[in-house]
């Protein structure tokens, strides 16, 4: 990729996440309505004709049938959150919503909000109701019953431990510290979400800000800073859940990404022992300086990730620079070879692909089993 000044923050720290995207055509949803908005018959008949979807309890969210996925994701989290805000939920908010609420981009926006509450010896779990007095407790389900329903739910609470360090506010949110979202996210995220959302708040604790690729050299040592203070936390949870997947998240972390994906293709090459890719090469050409995406000095490959170019505004212009820019690479003897994120999805073609343009040595290094996400691992189990 080229070295453009980077654009202004956007306006919604959520938009970090799908900020290609912002031109889509699509209609976005509209802002989250309250049950007082209808009367009764109307909300029902709403909800009948899913012209209203219900989020959680006196919270609802019109969705236009021609939104995208991700329009509808990004509403239904920044619904959510105007909500907790509005109505002084308690809790800090954590994980991948605090992520997004420092300015950091995921893998995809999204569709819950964990909050971390106060620790007490009962627990949490789902009791019955007025309307479901007869609703059976989640200590009560199956672990595959617990998952589902837990994973229904748009706002997730978490019973953790927190310290006064560990909570910021941001935005009248109280929001888990800069430190503290890359412990968590790093410790409870599959690694696939966790490594794309801790690169991005790795380039956020570094400051890498216009033009990184000047001052190098400081930001890879504020990034190794970083990194030794975070391993030290988790020296502190010996024995707890998640930190050896921590650990392989938060060494494998770089703040060179320029995006989740290019993270994702990263963690690709780790779990299949493809070593000696460097995220934001530089390569001479004839026009000029480029930044690999990821790319190998040793065979002068370059890997990039091209993302969701068809919503931009100045579609034709990007092809059109992306074309002279290839041109000019592979006029400078570099290979380039490009995923989008939906072949980067079918991590099988891609690693394939991928091998097919490099030495067998570079093909051979050490498996960070670690990083493997939860299909992959079943479908290790599985062969």
């Amino acid at each position: 990729m080229t070295a453009p000044t980077p654009p202004p923050p956007p306006a919604s720290p959520a938009v970090s996440s799908a900020a290609s995207l912002a031109t889509s055509p699509a209609a976005p949803p509209g802002p989250a309505l309250r049950s007082s908005s209808f009367s009764r018959y109307d909300l029902r008949a709403r909800l009948e004709t899913g012209e209203l979807t219900r989020l959680r309890r006196d919270t609802y969210l019109r969705l236009p049938a021609d939104a995208e996925h991700w329009q509808t994701a990004l509403a239904t989290w920044e619904a959510l959150i105007a909500r907790i805000r509005e109505d002084e939920v308690d809790g800090v908010v954590a994980l991948e919503s605090a992520a997004l609420l420092h300015g950091a981009a995921t893998l995809g926006p999204p569709t819950r909000v964990d909050l971390i509450i106060g620790w007490n010896a009962s627990g949490l779990h789902r009791r019955p109701t007025r309307r479901e007095p007869d609703r059976e407790s989640t200590w009560a389900m199956s672990r595959r019953d617990r998952r589902r329903v837990l994973s229904a739910r748009t706002i997730v609470r978490h019973r953790l431990p927190l310290t006064d360090d560990d909570v910021v506010v941001i935005g009248g949110l109280r929001v888990t510290s800069l430190e503290r979202t890359i412990e968590d996210c790093a410790r409870f995220l599959e690694p696939d979400r966790a490594l794309a959302v801790v690169d991005s708040l790795l380039a956020i604790a570094t400051s890498t800000g216009p033009r990184p690729w000047d001052r190098r050299r400081q930001i890879d040592a504020r990034a190794e800073a970083v990194r030794a203070v975070l391993l030290e936390r988790l020296e502190t949870r010996r024995g707890e859940r998640g930190v050896r997947r921590a650990r392989a998240v938060i060494g494998a972390a770089s703040p060179w990404s320029q995006s989740p994906w290019e993270s994702e293709a990263r963690r690709l090459c780790l779990v299949n022992g493809i070593v000696g890719m460097i995220p934001q090469l530089p390569m001479r050409t004839a026009i000029g300086e480029f930044y690999a995406d990821l790319g190998w000095p040793g065979v002068r490959l370059d890997l990039e990730v091209d993302g969701d170019i068809k919503y931009r505004e100045d579609l034709e212009a990007t092809l059109a620079a992306q074309a002279r820019r290839q041109e000019a690479l592979e006029a400078a003897g570099f290979v380039v070879i490009r995923f989008t994120p939906a072949q980067l999805r079918d991590s099988a073609g891609a690693v394939s692909r991928l091998r097919g343009c490099l030495a067998p040595d570079l093909c051979a290094g050490r498996v960070e089993a670690a990083l493997r996400n939860r299909a992959e691992r079943h479908a290790l189990r599985s062969s």
